[in-house]
């Protein structure tokens, strides 16, 4: 839109791809799960003798922007390490995807809305599938093998 209008821009993609990897965090042998349905996290148990690791990222938001900055703080470096030493985060949150890109966790999205505005520019770089593919076992991507990123040509 901005280039239509005669603005130069060019796309970024997300502060989070910025992150810097913590220091002295070793990998392992675990799958995190972030904001997965329950009948996904069945099917992913039976696909691998993995550790799994289930979170969510959904917070009450009045109770959670009353707490100190650091505290915080501290759930977010928390949450992050936990990324950085899964050996593979599956998730439909972007937001967590791309930090796991960032801390080169492998990872796959679960997306819901292939190729709409908000994904579609991240697509290329992560690996992708969609709730049916996983429900019914036609998964492509090999969860206990987790290849690291894709290569962008």
């Amino acid at each position: 839109l901005l280039k239509e209008n005669g603005i130069e821009a060019y796309f970024s993609g997300c502060m989070t791809l910025t992150l810097d990897k913590f220091d002295g965090i070793e990998k392992e042998e675990y799958i995190l799960l972030v904001d997965v349905k329950d009948e996904i996290y069945e099917v992913i148990k039976k696909m691998t003798n993995k550790k799994i690791k289930r979170i969510t990222n959904n917070r009450k938001r009045e109770e959670y922007s009353k707490l100190d900055w650091n505290i915080r703080r501290g759930y977010v470096e928390d949450y992050l390490k936990l990324i950085q030493k899964a050996s593979l985060v599956i998730t439909p949150r972007l937001h967590s995807a791309l930090p796991s890109l960032a801390l080169q966790t492998p990872v796959l999205l679960i997306d819901y809305s292939l190729n709409n505005d908000r994904t579609s520019d991240f697509l290329k770089l992560l690996y992708y599938t969609t709730e049916e593919e996983i429900l019914n076992r036609k998964l492509k991507y090999d969860i206990n093998k987790p290849k690291e990123k894709k290569r962008i040509i």
